[in-house]
């Protein structure tokens, strides 16, 4: 059921933030827990009971920062909105306060109260959680640190302080704490220095790596260029032992040519002609040999 509907136009209450901030999602879901209907600037705080909410300088220049916008724009824009409220709570009396934003996020139904009403819910949704605040000192000390060469905004922010409603519980300081920003710059720097050296071991390191690994290269060349040398030597070798054998082998032929050697008593033709009186010699002596074994 819609919170609205439950009061009239006499009961309404009020209430204005910023549109573009990070909290506007559970301030919406807090505007709709409570029946409040948000306003579209702060001059419209004179329709009834408002609450306007704010940023502190520091924590809009920190915002600022981490969305890389900068800081004398950042500046202006809150100074613009801070006027505002300051001018809706002078001209709308008791009915109109203003309320730091964070303040209100912890703390609503202290707040709520003042509107008027109980603080009591007339929504069961549950409300939208608030994001993380903001937990970097060195941006927040850098964010100060800007707002103080910044004098109308710094007067600016004590004005609008002091007009606001006092805190609804004990908060933290209201400015920075620079020695916990220091602090925490100094372990930045000490873990800067430690990495830095891990650094340069890393790089000496790898320099006696690659030395080294020149060195083994160098050896392996020497190595490889000596079994080259060595394939090389043998490759020489054989073809001296090739040749000599082939010289060798070239002697042994030339001492068997047809000019060096002797000459059989009979040759193949005359061979063939005496083959008749050799077939009568050799039949002759078988018949003498048949003879004598007669007899």
């Amino acid at each position: 059921m819609n919170a609205r509907s439950k009061l009239t136009k006499a009961d309404a209450r009020y209430i204005w933030h910023a549109a573009d901030t990070a909290c506007s999602p559970a301030l919406a879901g807090l505007s709709e827990c409570f029946g409040l209907t948000r306003l579209n600037c702060p001059r419209e705080a004179a329709r009834g009971p408002a609450v306007l909410l704010y940023q502190t300088p520091e924590h809009y220049l920190y915002q600022a920062f981490l969305q890389d916008q900068a800081p004398a724009a950042a500046l202006t824009a809150w100074s613009a909105q801070a006027r505002e409220i300051l001018q809706a709570v002078r001209a709308g009396g008791p009915q109109v306060a203003a309320a730091e934003m964070s303040q209100f996020l912890l703390f609503p139904q202290a707040f709520i109260k003042h509107l008027g009403l109980a603080g009591k819910a007339v929504s069961d949704k549950p409300p939208v959680p608030a994001p993380p605040t903001a937990d970097d000192p060195v941006l927040l000390a850098l964010a100060a640190a800007c707002l103080q060469q910044d004098s109308a905004a710094l007067s600016l922010a004590d004005a609008l302080q002091e007009a606001a409603l006092p805190p609804a519980a004990p908060s933290p300081a209201d400015r920075p704490d620079l020695t916990a920003a220091v602090q925490s710059y100094r372990s930045a720097g000490a873990q800067i220095a430690l990495l830095q050296e891990q650094k340069n071991l890393m790089h000496q390191e790898l320099e006696i790596l690659q030395t080294l690994n020149r060195s083994l290269m160098a050896s392996l060349q020497q190595r490889v260029i000596g079994k080259e040398q060595a394939l090389q030597a043998a490759g020489r070798k054989i073809r001296s032992l090739e040749a000599r054998a082939t010289m060798l082998q070239n002697r042994l032929l030339q001492g068997w040519t047809p000019a060096n050697k002797r000459r059989p008593p009979f040759t193949t033709r005359t061979l063939r002609l005496l083959a008749p009186l050799r077939e009568l010699y050799r039949n002759q002596a078988r018949r003498e040999q048949a003879n004598e074994g007669r007899g």
